[in-house]
């Protein structure tokens, strides 16, 4: 059972578990990670090609989170493979 759940965390056929410790910090994450899903709706809206490292450059570049956008971008993909959805819902 513990192999095919990391099989199938593995390959996306559903979320996996995230590695939040408490409410507070996954709250915040899902903050960051919407404020890069924002942006990808905004580059969309251009007519551009929606790009997470570019999304997470210009979030990174207004300095609300104290974060580059390496770990912005970290961030994002975290909540993107926990919450179901979220990665198709946040490409507008």
């Amino acid at each position: 059972d513990h192999l095919r759940d990391e099989v199938l965390d593995a390959v996306q056929f559903k979320p996996h578990h995230g590695h939040w410790a408490d409410s507070c910090s996954f709250v915040h994450d899902l903050r960051v990670a919407m404020t890069v899903a924002n942006e990808l709706c905004v580059q969309r809206d251009k007519g551009e090609k929606p790009s997470v490292a570019t999304a997470a450059e210009t979030v990174a570049g207004r300095g609300e989170f104290g974060l580059n956008a390496d770990e912005l971008a970290a961030v994002y993909e975290e909540v993107a493979a926990t919450v179901g959805g979220f990665r198709e819902i946040s490409r507008c």
